[in-house]
């Protein structure tokens, strides 16, 4: 058996180090492309059970009615679903055609609750409340939910399933925020403009409705130094049968 000289064993290390940075590079372009694979895996399982709960309490109610922007018919229907949601339980269905994305998402917003995809912030009420509605989002691990989150535009549909009925957002407009930026919520905050976000705040006069949905996730990806901000204004509501 021949014995491995110096330049044998240096060409067996160089080769190992190269094959080792490939395979780094290629993961690292797998994640900046569709998040990271791992947890991923881990986030389908979890959305498969997101899915199996929703179906179990979803509302019996074969046909959704066209039911305005009133919040008077579904705000009794927002809380009691709120109320009857424990945190980390699913609470309904996102679908963003732009970035075809569609998750089921779950009550709260805290690290565990993330790990099972988008989260409703549990400071906020559920759609049809006529306030704020925030979904926050991981956007390199877990799945990656809004991952390209930054490609919506204003005009975009945002759907949100419940089990009380359909509510559709159009997106208005994108900000940069700090993480502990709560102007998110207030009165108006999905008005384009700063002069018609002001009119709102002071005079608490909506246009149709004052609810409005917000989608938040860390900016830039890979750093939680800030966060990006996406403002949708509810555009239509369509009731699940006996509610409407």
């Amino acid at each position: 058996m021949n014995r491995l000289t110096y330049p044998d064993i240096a060409r067996i290390f160089g080769t190992g180090l190269i094959a080792t940075g490939v395979g780094l590079l290629l993961f690292v372009a797998v994640t900046v492309v569709w998040g990271d694979p791992f947890t991923r895996l881990s986030e389908n399982g979890d959305q498969k059970q997101l899915a199996r709960a929703f179906a179990a309490t979803e509302s019996t109610g074969s046909e959704l009615t066209d039911a305005g922007l009133d919040p008077l018919l579904t705000r009794r229907a927002a809380a009691l679903a709120r109320k009857a949601t424990p945190l980390g339980e699913v609470a309904g269905q996102i679908r963003i055609p732009r970035i075809g994305m569609k998750k089921f998402f779950v009550h709260g917003a805290r690290h565990p609750d993330l790990e099972k995809g988008p989260g409703l912030y549990r400071e906020t009420l559920f759609p049809g409340s006529g306030r704020a509605v925030a979904i926050a989002g991981h956007r390199t691990t877990f799945g990656a939910p809004f991952l390209n989150i930054d490609n919506l535009k204003a005009g975009d549909p945002i759907i949100l399933t419940m089990t009380y009925g359909r509510f559709t957002y159009t997106v208005t407009h994108t900000e940069i925020i700090t993480p502990n930026d709560w102007s998110i919520l207030e009165y108006g905050a999905a008005e384009p403009t700063r002069a018609g976000r002001q009119r709102v705040k002071n005079t608490r006069q909506c246009n149709g409705t004052c609810e409005h949905l917000v989608l938040t996730a860390c900016h830039p990806k890979y750093s939680a130094a800030k966060r990006i901000a996406v403002y949708a204004r509810l555009s239509k509501v369509e009731l699940a049968g006996g509610l409407a």
